[in-house]
């Protein structure tokens, strides 16, 4: 799956384009006894909005756009779960395809963000990376990872 590599990290970074979608995107905790229906719902969305579902011994967590929320989960468990939405702004991470897999290069963007008190939820798939920010942090957050990969490019810079 790759290797940590300091080098090959700041490539990694270096080419990475970073997409910031706004949103708007909820966190929602519903009560663990209604996992069935959360995947029942998921059946019912069309299309190919950002959905996610973590099933734990306390809760099911989703995370997807507003509208979907309030489209299709919010008729089924009601304002229940409203105080529980949390606002997100989400980061793909779009690694070109001919750099191989970098071990690492998510941990160089949280040490980016966390001194700066950006909390981050990160989900990785098997080819994709998502980074959640609370949306008020959206533009920060771009300003930072800008300024990581001119930190990366100046860092490759020195060593050739």
């Amino acid at each position: 799956m790759g290797t940590y590599d300091r080098t090959l990290i700041a490539k990694t970074l270096v080419h990475t384009e970073f997409e910031v979608d706004e949103g708007p995107f909820v966190l929602a905790s519903v009560p663990l006894v209604q996992y069935k229906q959360v995947v029942e719902i998921l059946l019912e969305v069309p299309g190919e909005p950002y959905i996610e579902i973590i099933r734990d011994s306390a809760e099911v967590s989703v995370v997807t756009t507003e509208e979907v929320w309030r489209q299709y989960f919010e008729p089924k468990f009601g304002s229940q779960s409203e105080e529980l939405l949390a606002p997100l702004a989400k980061i793909f991470c779009k690694v070109p395809t001919e750099h191989p897999t970098c071990t690492g290069y998510l941990l160089a963007i949280l040490d980016r963000l966390s001194p700066e008190n950006i909390g981050v939820y990160v989900q990785g798939a098997y080819v994709t990376d998502h980074i959640f920010i609370d949306a008020e942090n959206a533009e920060k957050t771009k300003r930072l990872l800008n300024e990581l990969k001119s930190d990366m490019q100046a860092e490759l810079d020195s060593i050739q």
